[in-house]
């Protein structure tokens, strides 16, 4: 039989195709191939490669359990044949295998002895609610060197142990008190409780991601799939919040700066002594006006992140001075090589819909901080852009980067790249530079995030509603800005609010009421249809422990939970002041958990249960079942390994979650590679860069290694 062959033999075990598997052993006695050929050069190939693809977590149990399926399709034909012509395979010892009296559980034994066949072992099951007598004399009449004995925790104690006693030497034994017979070698008990140990003697080791899609409801089926949601305000109280927001804006009023005192007078509101006094009429009408969803696009302009509804995507925390070194564990200042790492790791983590700006590079000259930050990120990251300017004369680089990158500015205007953050200063002022970025990004139609900044008890009321009403007239009052400049351009309800620690003075942006701060605001924004932004997934720890896991993973699943379109700060940790990327990948973790959460329960076929338990009966086999493989990826999200779900590592040691993230981080940057922009654009991008950069002084480009634009 022709090698091609003896792969689809291999294949069909892979596939878990039983019928296809007995149909090729069929074919192969036919042909007048040898029976053990036929194993050994086409069907243990197809076990062996099983184990790998479960070890390195590619395959899963039901997979396996399809696979042994067809494995005892393929033998039940060749076994018959190997007898008629007086063969055997070549074995590695005998094992007698079973599930205890009065227990009818048998996957892990299924599983334990498609694999030892699979490795040379003549593997004889006896079934389940297996006698202890039983075991004793097949073991005898066998001459096993091995039983294997599949007990749940309950039955270990009152049943395996008539089959398992000691003898007082160092190795089990099957007793032989009452059946008149000793194994002469290893005895072994399965269930729950001794996986862990199997696992670690196998030393197998597991990673795996698989997208979830829990969003179709089948036709026919009843019950369609609710989405969980959370919410801290009624309607009456978010009416009452808004009442007194719009107070606010016209009494007292919002300090603006001289740049948009003609905009604002020309549309009739009064400014005096640099305050705004907003109408509510014009105020509301002009709410009116911003769209109520936009898209951010990626490099190749599809749309890769939608603002609106109850979409949720994540972003890392930007801005960073900091980083927490991954050998030190010590907060440093953040270089370009930093930055340029992180976004690389992000590029990677499809739970990152966009990316950030995400650190300030302190080997470059300030004033050209944040427009080198971005062109970091445009050169390593296809993906949409989450950024800022900290001044208004830097605004106009970025933009120029971002149409460049783009292809010129009405490319960037119909298929925005970028969202910019843009910032008030509590409470209710609208700075020189805010307020000039509100109006540029409206005229040049790049969408603007309002990033409002309430701090409870210090530069906002003390109470968590009276912050939702200063944080909703700062918004409006920033939306009423923009509107005036370009109705209809695109605009976010975002923030980062916090409460004000009475005991240490400092913002505490793990605490559960600044997440209930986020949640709230955003309810306020999504009352008046408009997209939303709030700054969470983040811990107040200096390090990576498990107070920090905990605030992260809190705001996270909160976040999601409420909805809101774009959940920035994963990464981030001591107060937003420094960023860790090992940080970034357990977050990630975290935030594909709160995914599938939002995701709830479907009823993906007509019947929930029922069919299944008339294919099953009481015998509990619903590893079997063909429903549980097709869906079971669909059910489960399966996470990464820097999430510890008991498998061992490879040199039988456990490390802990720091570890497990710096490993991820390494084999993120290891598999990363960078995709060019078209060489004129890239040219165009890197003379402008340099150009920027010597108007400062700046030789090189730190970040961006020569060899990438030196053929420009």
């Amino acid at each position: 039989m022709p090698d091609d062959n003896f792969s689809s033999m291999r294949q069909s075990i892979i596939d878990g195709a039983p019928d296809t598997a007995a149909g090729l052993a069929q074919q192969a006695v036919s042909s007048g191939i040898a029976p053990i050929d036929a194993i050994n050069l086409g069907y243990v190939p197809g076990m062996h490669a099983v184990g790998e693809q479960f070890a390195r977590g590619q395959m899963y149990l039901p997979d396996m359990m399809a696979s042994a399926e067809a494995m005892r399709a393929a033998m039940a034909v060749l076994d018959p044949e190997l007898k008629k012509l007086g063969a055997e395979r070549p074995m590695a010892g005998v094992v007698v295998l079973g599930t205890t009296k009065g227990d009818i559980h048998e996957i892990g034994k299924i599983l334990v002895g498609m694999l030892l066949t699979a490795h040379g072992f003549s593997v004889h099951d006896l079934g389940v609610d297996v006698a202890g007598e039983t075991f004793a004399a097949q073991a005898r009449e066998l001459h096993a060197d091995i039983v294997g004995v599949s007990a749940q925790p309950h039955h270990h104690y009152a049943q395996s142990e008539k089959c398992r006693r000691s003898t007082g030497e160092s190795r089990p034994a099957l007793t032989g008190e009452n059946y008149g017979w000793r194994c002469p070698r290893h005895a072994a008990l399965g269930g729950r409780d001794r996986r862990r140990r199997l696992r670690q003697r196998c030393h197998e080791r597991g990673r795996s991601s698989s997208p979830v899609d829990g969003r179709e409801d089948p036709e026919g089926s009843r019950g369609a799939c609710m989405r969980p949601k959370l919410q801290l305000l009624d309607k009456a109280l978010i009416e009452r919040i808004l009442e007194e927001a719009f107070q606010l804006i016209e009494d007292p009023g919002v300090r603006v700066a001289p740049y948009v005192v003609d905009l604002l007078r020309a549309a009739g509101i009064t400014v005096k002594d640099g305050v705004a006094h907003i109408p509510e009429a014009l105020a509301r009408r002009l709410l009116d006006l911003a769209p109520r969803g936009f898209c951010l696009y990626d490099r190749s302009g599809k749309p890769a992140v939608r603002y609106g509804g109850d979409d949720v995507h994540f972003d890392p925390g930007s801005s960073c001075l900091n980083i927490l070194d991954p050998e030190t564990q010590q907060a440093r200042p953040a270089l370009s090589a930093d930055l340029v790492r992180l976004v690389q790791v992000a590029e990677m983590l499809p739970q990152f819909a966009a990316q950030s700006t995400a650190m300030v590079c302190n080997d470059v000259p300030p004033e050209i901080g944040d427009w080198y930050r971005l062109l970091l990120v445009l050169w390593y990251s296809e993906k949409p852009v989450v950024t800022g300017a900290f001044s208004a004369s830097s605004l106009h680089t970025l933009l120029e980067l971002l149409a460049i990158e783009s292809g010129g500015r009405e490319a960037l205007r119909r298929h925005p790249r970028a969202v910019f953050d843009v910032c008030p200063s509590p409470p209710l002022n609208w700075s020189e530079f805010a307020s000039q970025n509100l109006v540029d990004l409206a005229r040049a139609g790049v969408p603007a995030e309002i990033v409002s900044m309430p701090l409870a008890g210090a530069t906002a009321p003390v109470t968590l509603a009276g912050s939702v009403v200063q944080h909703a007239a700062e918004c409006i009052s920033g939306i009423t800005i923009h509107q005036l400049a370009q109705p209809g351009a695109p605009i976010v309800w975002g923030g980062a609010p916090a409460i004000f620690d009475m005991r240490t003075g400092k913002t505490p942006m793990g605490a559960i009421e600044t997440a209930m701060l986020d949640v709230a605001c955003a309810e306020v924004g999504k009352h008046l249809g408009l997209p939303t932004h709030a700054y969470m997934v983040t811990g107040d720890g200096r390090v990576i422990d498990a107070q920090v896991g905990m605030e992260s993973g809190m705001s996270t699943v909160l976040g999601a939970l409420a909805g809101i379109n774009m959940i920035s700060g994963a990464g981030m940790l001591d107060f937003l002041a420094c960023h860790s990327i090992e940080k970034l990948v357990i977050d990630a973790e975290a935030i594909a958990s709160a995914q599938r959460l939002i995701e709830g329960v479907a009823a993906r076929s007509a019947s929930l249960a029922v069919a299944m338990f008339a294919q099953t009966g009481l015998s509990g086999d619903f590893l079997k079942l063909k429903e549980t493989r097709s869906l079971f990826r669909k059910e489960q999200h399966f996470p990464s390994a820097v999430i510890d779900r008991g498998l061992a590592s490879t040199n039988g040691t456990t490390p802990d979650i720091l570890q497990r993230a710096h490993q991820r981080v390494e084999e993120l940057l290891s598999a990363y590679e960078r995709h060019p922009l078209p060489p004129e654009r890239e040219q165009e991008l890197i003379a402008f860069a340099q150009r920027e950069a010597k108007a400062s002084g700046l030789e090189a480009l730190p970040g961006i290694l020569r060899p990438e634009y030196t053929h420009n």
